[in-house]
């Protein structure tokens, strides 16, 4: 950065307001609809809630190394909070739809000092914070947001002109943002306020948002790319922040009205989600106003390629696709704005960035980034990447491991391949980590919950691919000794009743004589994402042809993780083979499948089964 860049997100604050003070900064939508209550702030007056929110916490004894954490939903006052804690102390933003249990161990693993909520109007998180008061020893408050004697009061009493202590350094830990981890438990990934000024300045820049208007602010704030994406990108730029009412796309009627909010208040900047996208499309698209909206990012998620053709024939703009993970800052790599678009490709790194890709050989080998070498063009393995974006730990060291390697490289556990343009693709997971449409899911809660079942010996929890969610996990597990009569759709159901975070249920269950393991004797869960993958393709093959003879027959090209295969049918017809090839490609799996309707002898009907599929996917 040069001297005259911002170096904290409080400086972007600050630097913005000097900029653009009487520049509409946010404009939040009671009910996420046009039509409703709107709150507006300019760029000025946003900076003095900042600063006025940062010096309630400061009276309130919050120091540089004292975490403030947010149980809220996208209300004005959590932008107010997460930007006042990060200038005072460290921001915490939580997922309120966690079990009181697993709050409780973010809180206790921050070392949380006050909490703020909305209040009483949110009854199902309000009855959270009451049990959650007395669990966490380092709790001096609970402030609520909707209670005039408590936030108000506060807030009144401090002063907007300046603040009360000393600003923060580019080097000073901003936030802690949970993440899924293979302990059972959610991890704290910290971020400096370099990693995130530098990453929103960085795809800032790459994708000219100065040169835009306003953005839809629809994401959860507990999530990397809420803050950093859809809050300090448009700081940093000078964008509006159209927030969508309090549960953003989780709200179906914001969804609805998008169009109308895009051409009311002239968003021509969106982020959102692969499922959020995959929603807007299943109601008409004016076209006239689509044509507003210049610029769509996703990302969070696998996202199909087939999703995005339909983007594009929609709005008439490709969709930026980025990747990332809560580790790197929030993205890694994206294309730029007046870069080639690659369907399927996530892009190059980021300015300053470095990415590697290097031999996958085991899920528990220390890579060493001076020893190993690089994969040739095209040859998948495990993705490192480096530079200013990349966080400096987990806030429980011992978790490092593994992680953050010699010389600066993160290891991202996720699998892809490098091409001659220096494009990535990501072809997979090596490590355990879910997303079902964005939410990140830890499998080791739900392989404790299924390995308590009487019938159940091991239980191994993966992705499968899917063209709405993303993945959706399944869960692969082996039965105990005199098990005979095993329903899996019972115990899918039983464990949806047990599980901590209900987005983990498996959606299938499957029985295998025996788990697939690495060399030193651990489940391969790389291997099982790769039977889950075909098993995604063996549902959408039967789900398109599920009157007519069809056989068909898949195998794993390990080489590029792509299956090929060959299906062969008779009596479909063409619009169902059509939608089968759209199936297929809404999916983000690589396959390389023939279909053949050639019509089979009416003398062969019985002699072949009316199903046939190779035995490892089942």
């Amino acid at each position: 950065m040069t001297a005259n860049q911002p170096q904290t997100t409080y400086e972007v604050i600050e630097q913005r307001a000097t900029l653009d003070s009487d520049k509409p900064a946010l404009v939040f939508l009671e009910h996420g609809t046009v039509g409703g209550t709107d709150r507006r702030w300019s760029f000025g007056e946003f900076r003095d809630e900042v600063v006025r929110t940062a010096n309630m916490f400061h009276l309130l004894g919050v120091g540089r190394d004292d975490v403030v954490s947010l149980l809220l939903p996208n209300l004005p006052e959590a932008q107010f909070a997460l930007w006042g804690a990060e200038a005072v102390g460290i921001a915490n933003p939580v997922n309120s739809y966690l079990a009181v249990d697993q709050i409780e161990h973010i809180l206790n693993a921050a070392g949380t000092k006050i909490l703020v909520v909305q209040g009483a109007s949110d009854r199902g998180v309000w009855d959270k914070v009451q049990q959650l008061v007395g669990r966490v020893p380092s709790l001096k408050e609970v402030i609520a947001v909707d209670d005039p004697a408590s936030w108000g009061a506060r807030i009144a009493a401090a002063p907007s002109d300046a603040l009360l202590f000393d600003p923060p350094q580019a080097s000073d830990v901003a936030s802690y943002f949970h993440t899924g981890g293979t302990t059972g438990v959610p991890k704290l990934a910290k971020h400096t306020h370099a990693n995130e000024v530098h990453n929103s300045s960085a795809v800032s820049g790459i994708m000219k948002w100065p040169s835009f208007k306003s953005i839809v602010m629809g994401l959860p704030m507990f999530h990397a790319a809420g803050v950093v994406m859809c809050s300090l990108g448009p700081l940093v730029a000078g964008n509006t922040i159209v927030i969508i009412g309090p549960l953003g796309f989780r709200n179906p009627r914001a969804i609805d009205g998008i169009w109308d909010v895009i051409d009311t208040y002239g968003v021509d900047l969106m982020i959102a989600v692969p499922t959020v996208l995959s929603a807007i499309l299943e109601s008409p698209v004016p076209r006239e106003i689509a044509a507003k909206l210049a610029l769509t990012m996703t990302g969070t998620a696998p996202v199909p390629v087939a999703l995005a053709q339909r983007w594009q024939q929609a709005t008439g703009h490709d969709p930026i696709v980025g990747y990332g993970l809560t580790e790197s800052g929030c993205v890694i790599a994206a294309t730029p704005l007046d870069a080639e678009t690659k369907p399927g490709s996530v892009g190059p790194a980021l300015p300053d960035c470095e990415v590697r890709v290097v031999p996958y050989r085991d899920e528990d080998e220390i890579i060493d980034p001076a020893v190993i070498g690089d994969c040739a063009l095209g040859e998948v393995g495990v993705v490192l990447a480096k530079g200013p974006n990349i966080f400096p730990g987990y806030r429980e060291s011992e978790k490092d491991v593994g992680v953050l390697l010699d010389g600066g490289w993160l290891n991202t556990g996720d699998l892809g391949r490098l091409d001659e343009d220096g494009y990535l693709w990501i072809t997979g997971r090596a490590k355990d980590l879910i997303k079902r449409g964005g939410h990140g899911i830890d499998p080791a809660n739900v392989e404790e919950t299924l390995s308590a079942h009487p019938d159940i010996q091991v239980a191994a929890v993966v992705g499968r691919p899917d063209p709405y969610a993303g993945e959706l996990p399944v869960a692969y597990v082996t039965l105990r000794a005199n098990v005979e009569d095993f329903d899996a759709d019972l115990v899918r159901l039983w464990c949806k009743d047990r599980v901590s975070d209900p987005a983990g249920a498996p959606v299938e269950i499957v029985a295998l004589d025996e788990l697939p393991l690495t060399a030193v004797g651990k489940i391969s869960k790389v291997d099982l994402r790769w039977r889950a993958s075909g098993l995604a393709i063996k549902r959408e093959i039967e789900a398109a042809f599920a009157g007519p003879f069809t056989t068909f027959v898949l195998e794993l090209r390990e080489q590029d993780a792509t299956y090929v295969g060959k299906v062969t049918v008779r009596g479909a017809s063409e619009r169902a083979i059509a939608l089968l090839r759209r199936r297929l490609g809404a999916l983000t799996v690589s396959h390389d499948i023939a279909i053949d309707a050639a019509a089979i002898p009416p003398a062969q009907d019985s002699a072949v089964d009316r199903r046939a599929m190779v035995s490892q996917l089942a």
